[in-house]
């Protein structure tokens, strides 16, 4: 098909694919969710998140922005390269695109607020300072915010960051911020090593192809056609 055409290979076969949560195919929001790298690190249900449909048809894990409502798995401290496929619909400030609820409560991922994707102050260095892309092109993460439109996400890091969840970050704070994720989640690959940039294109294509989002994609994106 135009997704295995536009990549060439199955996401699994790069190497160091540490967490694949595909939805693409769920009828149902099951207690786990199960990880397509092979790794075994399968994400638990909490809360009530469930199963929508997106526009091309596919299926999307649904969060309500329902304090406690997320998915954990096994706590990696070694993330390099994240892609992800979502919108976000709700105001929820805070919303973090991974968060860690494990011993330690890290927030290398934290956001700035509403407005932008991570924080410039809080989000750990190697996260600010790694390359964030929105459909193949580069942004500004401490200044662009979560899309509200589908989208492929990436983010390359320049050092190792933590996160055990999608997406939860300390929940509901005394000053009543709700810090969970509202909106939709076609997939989440995690790798531990830093992607090169051919292979990194390689996923945007993939993704890109499966999920309808090929316009969104720049004119001189080398997937943005089947043609390798």
């Amino acid at each position: 098909n135009d997704a295995s055409l536009a990549i060439g290979a199955n996401p699994a076969a790069l190497s160091n694919l540490a967490l694949w949560l595909d939805a693409s195919d769920l009828t149902s929001a099951a207690s786990t969710w199960n990880d397509a790298s092979g790794n075994a690190n399968h994400a638990s249900k909490n809360g009530s998140p469930s199963i929508a449909s997106a526009s091309n048809g596919l299926s999307v894990m649904r969060y309500s922005g329902t304090s406690g409502e997320y998915h954990s798995f096994p706590r990696m401290t070694d993330i390099r390269t994240v892609f992800w496929v979502l919108k976000k619909t709700g105001s929820n400030a805070n919303m973090i695109m991974l968060g860690d609820s494990a011993s330690g409560n890290t927030y290398h991922f934290h956001p700035n607020g509403s407005s932008a994707m991570w924080s410039s102050q809080y989000a750990d260095s190697s996260v600010r300072g790694g390359t964030t892309k929105i459909n193949g092109s580069t942004v500004n993460g401490t200044s662009t915010g979560i899309p509200t439109t589908f989208s492929v996400v990436s983010l390359k890091t320049t050092g190792n960051v933590t996160a055990s969840n999608f997406s939860n970050d300390r929940e509901i704070e005394s000053s009543g911020v709700n810090r969970v994720f509202e909106g939709d989640l076609g997939e989440l690959l995690i790798f531990n090593t830093a992607l090169s940039d051919s292979d990194m294109a390689k996923i945007e294509g993939y993704l890109a192809h499966k999920w309808g989002l090929t316009s969104s994609l720049p004119s001189n994106h080398t997937h943005k056609t089947v043609s390798l």
